[in-house]
């Protein structure tokens, strides 16, 4: 099974497909990687952001077995765990100019 995070910083958006054996994948992965996010998802994702006028932004989705992905939670303080470098760095300027 997998779940797809799409991480939103300002208008920076990374999507990383993580696997496990059960449905929780973010509690006992056993792989990840960055992907392109799914067409679907990017759009719902950044409407949700529009919608709660957040700067940065966590939703976790999952796949069923037919192909279509759920939402599972929001995050507005998300894990970064396996993203790339650069997310921390603009997460970091984002939170400094809110200062």
């Amino acid at each position: 099974m997998r779940d797809i995070r799409c991480l939103l910083i300002g208008d920076q958006v990374w999507a990383m497909q993580r696997r496990s054996s059960g449905w929780r994948a973010n509690v006992a992965t056993n792989s990840y990687q960055l992907i392109e996010p799914p067409a679907e998802i990017l759009e719902y994702s950044q409407r949700v952001m529009q919608q709660l006028k957040a700067d940065i932004l966590g939703i976790d989705f999952i796949e069923d077995q037919q192909g279509t992905f759920w939402v599972l939670e929001c995050n507005e303080i998300p894990g970064l765990a396996g993203f790339p470098e650069a997310a921390r760095g603009l997460l970091a300027a984002r939170l400094l100019n809110k200062l």
